[in-house]
């Protein structure tokens, strides 16, 4: 059997004295959940569900950086012969790395702005549909994690392609000119 209980704001910690009084006795197999012993369930479930979260947010940042350093290596790798044929026509390798930080840069802006319009996307469409249709959510968008992982990106699109392109570099540039 349930029973439930209304009372009004001012009165709440009036009511929840005199039931657990009532309930408190000797030999009562009566149980009161109130409220706030749902809103301390609920608290526990959220964090929870912050912890897997950010530990899935982790592991997929982790992979996408991996992913962004593998391409951009592979892509200066790959055009190791057309930096060779730049250096022996006059550009410095100062030049040449300043133009591959500035592709890593224009990949890292595209980055965010994508994301964050598939995620504005996402968000109008389907999140914000889910949790309209369940009473006990409240949502708001938050937009902290892309705020710093932008910079991050943005360093990291900077400063990869220089280590790589020091990389190729150790050759000579006849040798890359002569590499197929």
């Amino acid at each position: 059997m349930t029973v439930m209980m209304n009372a009004e704001e001012n009165r709440f910690d009036d009511v929840d004295t005199q039931i657990r009084y009532m309930t408190d006795s000797d030999g009562s197999q009566l149980m009161v959940k109130s409220k706030q012993t749902y809103l301390d369930e609920f608290r526990d479930f959220i964090r929870m569900i912050k912890l897997v979260g950010g530990m899935l947010s982790c592991i997929l940042a982790l992979i996408g950086i991996l992913n962004f350093i593998n391409a951009v290596v592979t892509g200066i790798i790959s055009r190791k012969r057309e930096m060779a044929m730049m250096n022996a026509v006059g550009m410095t390798g100062g030049q040449l790395k300043k133009m591959l930080m500035w592709e890593g840069v224009h990949y890292a802006v595209f980055t965010a702005v994508c994301s964050l319009v598939i995620g504005l996307l996402l968000d109008n469409v389907v999140v914000k549909s889910i949790t309209s249709q369940l009473f006990f959510f409240t949502y708001h968008l938050t937009v902290l994690p892309m705020i710093i992982s932008v910079p991050v990106l943005l360093a990291l699109s900077a400063v990869i392609p220089s280590i790589a392109y020091k990389a190729i570099c150790r050759e000579s540039v006849v040798d890359r000119l002569r590499e197929n």
